[in-house]
């Protein structure tokens, strides 16, 4: 169980770190395909890890966030972030009626908040590493 519980730490900091390179990319060179399929997925398991009909369903479980150390990391998270809508942000990069410079804006918000989460879930991860 405690392997299990590591790994889906481990694989939540991975999950992380694809949608902050993604993201990097967007920033510096403005690739949107590989940003707006990755940003897509997490915006749906957002979502879905705040609809309560989902919330226990196997599209749920197969989600960024369908499993309890991943959903807990995600809360402790959006705790450091109390004014940021991180869903908002990943929506206006979504959208190409938004101004550029407002998306960009958007993709470095959002990337510290992935920045964070992948912090969290390696820290989790070390942690029950020394257990």
């Amino acid at each position: 169980m405690l392997a299990e519980s590591n790994a889906r730490y481990l694989s939540l900091a991975l999950d992380a770190r694809k949608v902050i390179d993604a993201l990097i990319l967007f920033v510096k060179e403005t690739d949107t395909p590989r940003m707006e399929t990755l940003v897509g997925k997490v915006l749906e398991s957002l979502n879905a890890s705040t609809d309560r009909e989902r919330i226990f369903s196997s599209a749920q479980r197969r989600s960024l966030f369908g499993d309890y150390e991943r959903m807990q990391t995600l809360e402790e998270v959006k705790r450091e972030f109390p004014t940021e809508n991180i869903g908002e942000r990943l929506q206006e990069l979504l959208r190409n009626d938004v101004d550029a410079q407002l998306r960009k804006k958007s993709a470095e918000q959002a990337i510290q908040f992935f920045c964070a989460l992948e912090g969290r879930a390696l820290e989790r991860y070390t942690q029950a590493m020394d257990m």
